[in-house]
């Protein structure tokens, strides 16, 4: 319990100094996790460089295992991607369940009807972050029309699969 206690003071004061910094409030933060390490493996920055995770020994990000991986078609897949990868699950249940989640995608029939249409939604983890982070005054039209196409694709593709 006292560990908590000193991180949430380490994350207050962090949280303090880029309000400070960034002459903002930083509406998109609202909340604080503690991360329970009995929940995912702990790489440390050596191991996650020796491995070549998402980043090769020369800096790059070619042959990595990300690199590998990663066929997602959407800049939302391959940042959830990533933080898998660099954060591995610990518990096998939980592991099992996303291993049968990824082959239910893979080996599902409609796929190449899928990916396509995937292609063409945007960044929306980005988008929201953005409208968060700034007034919405200064989000600018050509996001809003973004998001608004990427929402109407995905309500046509949540309704293509019924």
């Amino acid at each position: 319990m006292e560990k908590a206690v000193v991180a949430l003071c380490a994350a207050g004061c962090v949280l303090h100094y880029a309000q400070e910094t960034q002459r903002t409030t930083l509406p998109h933060i609202n909340a604080i996790h503690l991360a329970q390490h009995s929940d995912t493996i702990l790489l440390d920055a050596a191991t996650r460089r020796n491995l070549e995770l998402t980043q090769n020994l020369a800096g790059g990000t070619e042959n990595t295992l990300a690199a590998v991986l990663d066929k997602c078609v959407t800049p939302m897949g391959s940042r959830l991607l990533k933080r898998w990868i660099h954060q591995p699950i610990r518990d096998c249940g939980k592991l099992q369940a996303r291993q049968k989640a990824i082959t239910a995608l893979i080996q599902y029939e409609r796929m190449s009807d899928l990916q396509p249409l995937l292609q063409q939604v945007g960044d929306m983890e980005r988008i929201l972050a953005e409208w968060r982070c700034v007034r919405l005054a200064l989000v600018t039209s050509p996001d809003y029309a973004l998001h608004w196409l990427s929402y109407r694709k995905l309500q046509k593709i949540h309704k293509s699969d019924r």
